[in-house]
């Protein structure tokens, strides 16, 4: 792979690890990024949108005009979860009665045309019969538009509805199990009906809605008594104006960076240690006990671990001599003294190429067992890696690093196994700032991995993170000073939450 000079930039801009606020540039949201073709938007997030007794939800009111979708009977209220989607807050309906109704609808109707998104976690099983509504507008199945569960040759599908004046007429995505943590759309665009999953959608269905202005209802059917009760939960739903394909790609990666499947999630499943979202994903928590090798390798290696990651597929980091920054804030909670060969508490991974075995990280930055930081790097120019290129250690702490207490970590380079740079800042001190081959030879992506990675040992060790953000250059504003001379940075904000 040749390496290319500084001007070959990715137009990319930062990924926000694990925060629902914006970086300082603003970030887009959907209030702002879709104006007036946002008519509806019902979020579980905004703690002002919703009254609850007892934890029991009675109203939960639209952002834009305050449309307030209610439940007057206690038994049929839906419960709020605070950070009860994986660290945001959502609402759980139980698929016996719970429901929240509007009785009117001020969303496009007759046969204008519509699209509704929503953030959803399902949970009804195959073996279930009985559709789940996730939300409708409009009277009976003949006058309505509806977003469902259905089983379909005993799986879980997404189903849109839309009623023609005389039949309700249906249309499924079968390309993907409805099960667990989806993006879904239902797209009513006048003449023909879509359903989608994480952008894939259906082959569409003929239908000229003639949908009624009756009833608006999140979480049972159409009809003047709710059936059809949908079981799980709710981040999200907006209704829109026929979207551009530019906002709809928008809103899709927006709404994308909320559920969980963004990360690859190294740790044992099934305690309440190994990782831990905190108010409201901004803190992340990661724990290690010893013997906690979620992973073959682990336990064929010796080591231990609890880490999340990007999907390499998703990564902005090009190992095609493109700059890179790196910003994160970690605290190494109070406990017994480290007794781990290393414990690697951020690292940058290579993605094999064909060919290749299993490697280790480029650039980590490792706690020694003195509980002293290093700064590791890897360099191989060679095409195909055999695993066996030197670590070599750019800077040592004199001292052991202080628990209990957060410290910044700011990383500049650019990549180059041949000739590259590197910039180390912790805690606003420049440790190291020079030239140095850095990174593999590889046609792949690399990507960010953080938590903790360690020999296997005796003693637990728990580490807390802030917001990891990866920034690569791109056309929006923000200029910075890399290895001597201005460059544009991007501050856009792509959130991928944890």
């Amino acid at each position: 792979m040749s390496q290319l000079g500084l001007g070959s930039i990715r137009q990319l801009g930062t990924l926000k690890l694990g925060a629902l606020a914006p970086t300082k540039g603003g970030g887009w949201e959907p209030v702002k990024g879709l104006g007036t073709d946002l008519v509806g938007y019902f979020d579980a997030r905004r703690p002002e949108t919703i009254t609850t007794s007892s934890g029991a939800v009675s109203s939960f009111r639209d952002v834009i005009a305050g449309y307030d979708m209610a439940q007057a009977t206690a038994a049929s209220r839906p419960t709020f979860k605070a950070g009860g989607f994986d660290g945001l807050d959502c609402l759980y309906f139980d698929g016996v009665d719970d429901c929240l109704l509007l009785s009117s609808v001020p969303f496009p109707s007759g046969s204008a045309p519509s699209e509704v998104w929503a953030v959803v976690q399902q949970d009804k099983p195959t073996t279930d019969a009985v559709n789940g509504t996730l939300m409708m507008y409009g009277n009976a199945s003949s006058t309505s538009r509806r977003l469902a569960r259905a089983q379909l040759s005993g799986l879980n599908r997404y189903q849109s509805l839309a009623g023609n004046g005389t039949t309700g007429l249906t249309n499924y995505q079968t390309d993907t199990k409805f099960n667990d943590c989806h993006v879904v759309r239902s797209i009513f665009d006048g003449a023909n009906m879509y359903s989608e999953i994480e952008g894939i959608a259906s082959t569409p269905s003929a239908a000229v809605p003639a949908t009624a202005t009756t009833r608006s209802r999140i979480g049972a059917s159409s009809a003047s008594t709710p059936t059809e009760f949908w079981r799980g939960k709710i981040l999200c739903i907006l209704v829109t104006k026929p979207l551009s394909g530019g906002k709809a790609a928008q809103l899709r990666r927006y709404l994308e960076n909320l559920r969980w499947r963004q990360y690859e999630r190294h740790y044992v499943r099934g305690n309440d240690y190994s990782f831990q979202n905190l108010n409201n994903r901004s803190e992340q928590r990661f724990e290690v006990r010893s013997g906690d090798q979620p992973l073959s390798a682990d336990v064929t290696n010796g080591n231990e671990r609890s880490e999340l990651s990007i999907p390499a597929s998703m990564s902005p980091i090009a190992v095609d001599g493109s700059l890179v920054q790196l910003r994160w804030s970690f605290l190494v909670e109070a406990g017994a003294p480290l007794t781990s060969a290393f414990a690697i508490l951020g690292q940058i991974h290579q993605t094999e190429d064909a060919g290749e075995s299993h490697q280790r990280p480029w650039l980590a930055v490792n706690m020694r067992p003195d509980e002293r930081l290093e700064l590791n790097i890897i360099a191989d120019p060679n095409a195909i890696s055999d695993g066996t290129a030197p670590i070599n250690v750019a800077w040592t702490s004199p001292s052991p690093i202080t628990r209990g207490v957060y410290h910044d970590v700011a990383i500049d380079l650019r990549h180059g196994p041949s000739a590259g740079y590197l910039k180390f800042v912790l805690d606003g001190d420049v440790k190291y700032d020079q030239a140095t081959a850095i990174g593999n030879n590889d046609q792949n992506p690399s990507y960010f991995k953080y938590g903790i990675y360690r020999k296997a040992a005796a003693e637990t060790l728990a580490v807390r993170y802030r917001t990891p953000e990866i920034t690569v250059p791109d056309s929006y504003a923000n200029t910075f000073t890399f290895n001597g001379s201005p460059y544009t940075f991007g501050d856009t904000a792509y959130e991928y939450r944890a």
